[in-house]
């Protein structure tokens, strides 16, 4: 099946609180899914670091489904852990009591080519590599660097290739940055028609059943003002073995009101786990896009998937395909299965919407330029249904900070943090957040920190053990804190004489 046959014939349709302890534990005593292995650690692994605020990293053979392969795991003490996984071409996942979720990946296709060009089809690892760039108390830092080829190893327009970084911190809310390096090869595969930079998979693990993980209900996108659509599913079960099974919708002709929206927060109903979120801004700084191809609005474009369509080429998969290969619940006896739920789109071209290829001309700048960065903040929910909407606020609505000592450089969302560098081996200050954007969880970095280990307070108190990380990379101080700062709080970084 072609991709592109698959997104004309879906957008032809288009055109007619604080952490919870006691839940955090009552899930941590659930019992794995048989399909995978949990901590303690598995035998094989080698372990990279460990943290005494629960972060804790190691590298080596993972079994999952079935399958044993070589990956990359963080685990933070919770009922969820952060997989990087090679028979997933170690596309970062999120592994919530054996069933995994990703926002997945930068993805593209050609006007002149049966095939869609992604990390996952790089079945052999040629060009697909992970790396841990930083662990510590406060964070782990994940590096992802991939290409974008078909399973033929062609890698489109010659050198086209992406990177991630996910920087996760002990809580889990993690912040995946996106960088797209377009290629500048001869474009064989004509010219693309997307460039997809996310979408919301769920991995099904053997032995499952695709109704025990799922409910027609299965997402809500709303923002940070509560407006809120609940995306259904079509009832009853579809296996994908043509075009004319596939349904889909757009969330601007779904949920009109979203076209203003300053935010879009995905929000996954998972049965009997805890729900995975994802949260993207609508600022062109954060989330760069070209007007939505359907409407015209200025909003990324959004397909929601209305049949439930489950897939077998990833992961574990081997073989050469062209797009999806179609399973039934029946494969799951035997492997993993994926369903696609939602997808975002930074670049949508009008000529995905339209058989004859060449009818709209191409600007030749059409793709976004090398380097374009996208961010997306990322975890699993571990409160009630507001939670997501409130880190939102957090994350995207930074705090007044008033000094007292140090020198402030700023809010950095690709880090979630506020940035200083220190005066007199010290940093003070207040924050001071809007009424409706509570900071949860801040993150402090002071730069060019040389003053040994510090002491950290929070309204001239120092906090529990387990509610302050503080880690280094390079000379870079990372302090995490857990708490919730509704009006204001004074936050003070004390260090040593330098040499001292």
């Amino acid at each position: 099946m072609r991709r592109r046959d698959l997104l004309q014939a879906s957008l032809a349709g288009m055109l007619a609180p604080k952490l919870a302890d006691s839940a955090v534990q009552s899930a941590a005593q659930s019992r794995p899914a048989s399909g995978t292995q949990k901590a303690p650690q598995p035998a094989g692994m080698r372990s990279t670091g460990s943290t005494h605020s629960g972060i804790r990293a190691y590298v080596g053979d993972l079994t999952y489904s079935g399958t044993t392969a070589p990956a990359l795991v963080v685990e933070l003490g919770l009922p969820w852990r952060f997989v990087s996984w090679a028979d997933a071409q170690y596309v970062p996942c999120w592994d919530i009591d054996g069933l995994w979720y990703t926002s997945e990946w930068l993805e593209t296709l050609g006007t002149k080519s049966a095939y869609d060009f992604e990390p996952i089809s790089d079945k052999k690892l040629r060009y697909t590599h992970v790396e841990l760039t930083e662990i510590g108390p406060a964070r782990a830092v994940v590096h992802w660097r991939y290409t974008l080829c078909d399973t033929k190893e062609r890698i489109f327009h010659g050198n086209t290739r992406g990177e991630e970084f996910h920087t996760i911190y002990p809580d889990g809310f993690t912040v995946r940055k996106l960088v797209a390096y377009p290629g500048t090869g001869e474009p064989v595969e004509g010219q693309p028609v997307m460039w997809e930079v996310g979408e919301i998979l769920l991995v099904h693990p053997q032995g499952s059943r695709v109704e025990d993980n799922l409910g027609r209900e299965i997402l809500d996108i709303s923002n940070i003002a509560g407006d809120t659509y609940r995306h259904r599913f079509d009832p009853g079960m579809v296996t994908f073995s043509g075009i004319a099974q596939i349904k889909s919708n757009v969330l601007c002709r779904a949920h009109p009101a979203s076209r203003n929206w300053s935010e879009f927060i995905w929000l996954v109903h998972l049965k009997n786990r805890p729900s995975p979120f994802v949260i993207v801004p609508n600022r062109q700084d954060l989330f760069p896009h070209l007007p939505c191809a359907v409407c015209g609005g200025d909003h990324p474009h959004t397909m929601l998937w209305q049949s439930l369509v489950t897939w077998k080429n990833w992961p574990q998969w081997k073989e050469e395909y062209e797009i999806g290969v179609g399973a039934t619940e029946a494969d799951l006896k035997n492997r993993s299965l994926t369903t696609c739920v939602v997808s975002i789109q930074g670049w949508n071209h009008p000529t995905a919407r339209y058989n004859d290829n060449s009818s709209i001309p191409f600007d030749p700048k059409w793709s976004p330029p090398p380097g374009t960065t996208w961010l997306m903040y990322q975890g699993v929910n571990p409160g009630d249904a507001n939670y997501p909407r409130r880190l939102a606020a957090s994350w995207l609505h930074p705090a007044e900070v008033k000094m007292a000592a140090g020198r402030f450089l700023g809010y950095e969302p690709a880090e979630r943090a506020y940035r200083f560098e220190a005066v007199d081996h010290r940093v003070d200050f207040e924050l001071r957040p809007a009424a409706d954007s509570p900071q949860i969880n801040p993150v402090v970095i002071v730069e060019n920190w040389a003053f040994g280990n510090p002491r950290v307070t929070v309204d001239q108190r120092e906090p529990a053990p387990q509610d302050c990380a503080v880690s280094w990379a390079g000379t870079r101080l990372i302090v995490w804190l857990r708490c919730e700062v509704e009006k204001s709080a004074r936050i003070t970084i004390q260090g040593w004489p330098e040499g001292s």
